[in-house]
């Protein structure tokens, strides 16, 4: 995300997404209520009778619904137009949905700039130029990839390798299989990979690569799991396999603050709270470590938000999770509001 002008005098932040994870944070931040003001396009008749032309104008909506979805390349905010330019292509009032894409500017408004939208957006200015990362699991069957970004993992493809001992050539059919992992990881261009997975698949393929791909060789972490399946990739993530090669990733922190949340409820220790009632009780006794709330409860929630704004100087930390992940899910199951405790309650 690229900052082009703040002036939170009057509520205005001007930024340009650079990459897909920039959409989801904007989709984020952006909130019912907000302005978003942009250039897009309007159709204009000059008569009743012309055809319709495509006219390009500045337009600012009041936002009423916001769409994102992680496999687009694109947001939509839609609302009644509150400001048009050229004035005589817009109709004030009239509904207009805005194309956010990448490398599109636009300014948005808000009555006011809480510290969690923030640092979200810090984060993601961050995030923008943080390496990519593809983790595949594999062993003598099958690969599966997992490509971490900040809304979530994106799991695919997962190659077969149809290597067999009834083969004539098991090693040529393995070097295809190679081959074909080798090929995908290209057509990715990340940055950082993790290979890992039981037997010795993975040392065999870490030596053609080797053998055969020096430079791809310098951007593997080779690692060790009990499945080429999901469970594999959690199970990285829970061994610190993730945070040791890419750094602060918001998934890994999720899963990890989830994990020690689900612990002590399972083991019936009161160093946690969850649920809104609870919470606000830890709170007023200065007992909350870190805050844990889902971005979909402040997003819908004006309580949550409203509570949010009052109490962010009496938490050590605020976590918002993403409701895309697997942890943000977990946490919505247990009200979509925790916090791990300084000391038992």
């Amino acid at each position: 995300m690229k900052i082009l002008l703040k002036d939170f005098k009057f509520g205005k932040l001007k930024v340009m997404p650079e990459i897909l994870d920039d959409l989801w944070h904007l989709d984020k931040i952006i909130r019912v209520g907000d302005k978003v003001k942009s250039r897009t396009y309007r159709s204009y008749k000059p008569t009743p009778t012309s055809k319709p032309e495509r006219k390009p104008v500045t337009i600012e909506i009041e936002v009423e619904k916001i769409e994102f979805s992680q496999h687009s390349d694109s947001l939509r905010v839609l609302g009644p137009i509150t400001y048009g330019s050229p004035e005589e292509f817009v109709q004030h009032g009239a509904h207009h949905s805005l194309i956010i894409s990448l490398a599109s500017s636009i300014t948005i408004t808000k009555q006011k700039w809480s510290n969690y939208d923030l640092d979200r957006l810090n984060r993601a200015v961050k995030d923008t130029h943080k390496p990519k990362l593809t983790v595949i699991v594999l062993d003598n069957e099958k690969a599966l990839f997992a490509n971490f970004k900040n809304y979530g993992i994106d799991y695919g493809p997962e190659i077969m390798s149809h290597v067999s001992k009834r083969d004539s050539n098991p090693q040529a059919k393995k070097e295809d299989f190679f081959k074909n992992v080798i090929d995908v990881i290209n057509n990715k261009k990340v940055e950082k990979i993790v290979i890992a997975g039981p037997g010795f698949t993975k040392e065999e393929i870490g030596s053609y690569i080797k053998d055969k791909h020096s430079t791809l060789y310098k951007k593997i972490t080779f690692a060790k799991c009990y499945s080429a399946e999901r469970n594999g990739v959690a199970e990285l993530i829970k061994q610190g396999t993730i945070s040791k090669v890419l750094g602060d990733n918001q998934i890994d922190l999720e899963s990890q603050l989830i994990e020690k949340l689900k612990l002590s409820i399972s083991k019936n220790v009161t160093d946690i709270a969850y649920g809104l009632p609870e919470v606000k009780m830890a709170i007023k006794a200065n007992a909350v470590d870190n805050l844990l709330v889902s971005d979909k409860l402040i997003r819908e929630d004006k309580e949550i938000r409203n509570f949010l704004d009052k109490i962010e100087k009496d938490v050590g930390k605020l976590t918002i999770f993403s409701d895309d992940s697997e942890p943000g899910k977990q946490l919505l199951a247990l009200g979509g509001i925790a916090a791990l405790l300084y000391f038992k309650m």
